[in-house]
């Protein structure tokens, strides 16, 4: 966190900045302006979080544990939009049209596209248009869009396949723009690193469940974790998933006490009999 964050950035409940915010809850933020370290990840032996499962691929495969590799990193765009020209939908033919819904939609499937072809290379990679929408105010059914705003949200635990989509987002904006006659203004990159989970514990979670006759599969984590951080300070870093219905942040979510039971059981195997890290 930065200095000019901590004076900009405001609490959306009263705009109190932040800094002043942290102060006034017992915090220190002039140790956050002198990026002083509140630990030192040398004297951390080790980092372990438990959590259900956020995605579905446990239940479906009916196994209570996951032993999660590394958490995926992302490249976004929050806030883009495609613009091209409103115009008559009955008395515009197509040569003379700047369609703003079938570029955007010729985009959505270029990116489709790559995501397949990356995926049969065996490459880890998720892609989401998240929000997808007209102008409601200038819209209607009898006008050729002029305008699209969308969310793009690029997901994978491997760098290289993160810099790959990105060249390959910019290549197909380009094609699309031409092929159109349409703008694309993507506006604020905002990203995030992926974090690698460390392989001795990968290695002794995995034994763990083994030993115990425990059912457990290797898998990628899709979402933003405090593992995360730590792992990216440097400190060995693992993460356990548990068989979790109907995903997270989600009313309906629910976790047996058996599947937590069992991943319980492996940490505390791991905690009784570490792995070397360093």
């Amino acid at each position: 966190m930065t200095a000019k964050e901590l004076d900009h950035v405001k609490r959306s409940s009263d705009q109190v900045p932040l800094g002043r915010a942290i102060d006034a809850a017992g915090g220190n933020s002039e140790t956050l302006r002198a990026a002083t370290p509140h630990l030192d990840p040398k004297n951390i032996a080790m980092f372990i979080e438990p959590h259900i499962e956020q995605g579905p691929l446990l239940v479906e495969r009916g196994i209570p544990v996951g032993i999660v590799t590394g958490i995926r990193g992302s490249f976004r765009y929050r806030e883009a939009r495609c613009i091209g020209a409103y115009a008559h939908s009955g008395a515009t033919p197509r040569e003379f049209r700047q369609d703003a819904v079938r570029a955007s939609s010729a985009l959505v499937m270029e990116l489709e596209n790559a995501w397949t072809e990356l995926q049969e290379e065996g490459a880890d990679l998720v892609i989401t248009f998240g929000q997808f929408s007209t102008d409601a105010a200038e819209a209607a059914f009898s006008k050729i869009a002029g305008r699209l705003n969308f969310a793009l949200d690029v997901r994978s635990q491997e760098p290289e396949t993160l810099q790959r989509m990105q060249a390959i987002t910019a290549d197909a904006v380009a094609r699309v723009e031409a092929r159109y006659n349409v703008r694309f203004e993507l506006g604020r990159l905002t990203d995030s690193t992926p974090a690698k989970m460390d392989d001795a514990i990968v290695a002794a979670l995995t034994s763990a469940a083994a030993e115990q006759n425990i059912d457990a599969i290797t898998m990628a984590c899709g979402a933003g974790h405090d593992a995360a951080v730590f792992a990216g300070q440097g400190v060995p870093t693992g993460m356990v998933f548990i068989r979790n219905e109907n995903g997270s942040h989600n009313p309906d979510e629910a976790m047996e006490i058996d599947d937590f039971a069992e991943a319980a059981r492996i940490v505390s195997a791991l905690c009784l009999d570490p792995p070397l890290t360093r």
